[in-house]
């Protein structure tokens, strides 16, 4: 197998001002420079600039903007050689690639109540690699969610959120070893909504927990070379986690934990489904099939503090 290796060095520059009331303002630059061997790329510098914003709204609300551009440029590229067969030369793997990142962030915390909180955030991403003639050539992604946490009682803390992301790319790939002469679309979406409750029993001497999560995704993919034909299937993903714990305080230094985790896992993937190590020609897999199980962790500890 090839040897690989790689050094990263990285630095960070910022610098806050509190303005006048409740303004709270952040600047700052970010460079990240790594050094590959073997690799199509010898070196990748990505430069970041960065800003940030936050006010406080209202007296219960508090509002905070964050944005950002970041430029990665390397070394000249070249398809490594130890490869064989050949890559296309035109090929840049998006790793390695130039690139150029606009990403704006968004962030709101509300006080409803003394014991109701409620937070909403709202992300959007966008990659150009303008200088990539076959790969991926542009990404963006938006995503949005909310948490709501509530005081029951002062033994009981209930906690919710919900997640959603949607992500779309464009690649660009060649059937002749030459310029692009097709082009793939991949639209991906996730979902994540979960509520957790903990509890304080017996005193504080016991800590009770529980934590719900439910995850969907799915993913498509359209691919067009000129010539009319079918829709890939859809690839999905389901998963369900249930985990339950306790904390017993033997002593201000022991305790006694146990935990019960439960998950489910069901993949549908037609890019792996009934693909073994021999059944493409001039394809050697390692027959990996898209997981579908259900596992059951018991787990019992004792925690000593010196």
């Amino acid at each position: 197998n090839q040897a690989f290796s790689f050094s990263q060095d990285r630095f960070k520059l910022g610098a806050d001002y509190r303005g006048p009331g409740s303004l709270k303002t952040s600047i700052g630059i970010d460079q990240d420079n790594r050094e590959r061997s073997a690799q199509d790329v010898a070196t990748t510098r990505e430069t970041t600039l960065w800003g940030r914003v936050g006010v406080q709204a209202l007296e219960n609300v508090g509002v905070a903007l964050k944005l950002a551009h970041s430029r990665r440029d390397n070394s000249a590229y070249a398809p490594a050689a130890w490869v064989a067969p050949p890559q296309n030369p035109l090929l840049r793997k998006f790793n390695l690639a130039e690139r150029r990142r606009n990403s704006a962030g968004l962030r709101a915390d509300i006080t409803i109540s003394e014991t109701v909180s409620l937070g909403v955030n709202a992300e959007y991403a966008n990659d150009d690699y303008a200088d990539s003639i076959i790969g991926l050539k542009r990404g963006r992604s938006i995503s949005a969610g909310g948490d709501l946490s509530v005081a029951v009682s002062e033994q009981t803390q209930l906690h919710l959120y919900a997640q959603g992301e949607r992500i779309r790319s464009t690649q660009t790939g060649s059937q002749t070893f030459a310029q692009p002469n097709w082009t793939g679309r991949s639209k991906d979406g996730v979902d994540v909504v979960g509520v957790g409750v903990k509890h304080a029993a017996l005193k504080g001497k016991l800590d009770l927990g529980a934590d719900l999560v439910s995850s969907r995704s799915r993913s498509d993919i359209a691919v067009d070379t000129g010539v009319a034909g079918g829709a890939f299937p859809t690839a999905t993903t389901r998963l369900d986690s249930l985990k339950l714990s306790a904390t017993y305080r033997l002593r201000d230094n022991l305790s006694l934990l146990g935990s019960y985790w439960y998950e489910h896992v069901d993949a549908k993937d037609w890019r792996a489904g009934g693909v073994q190590p021999a059944t493409l020609p001039d394809l050697l897999a390692f027959g990996e099939q898209a997981p579908r199980y259900n596992v059951n962790v018991v787990r019992v500890a004792v925690r000593y503090r010196f």
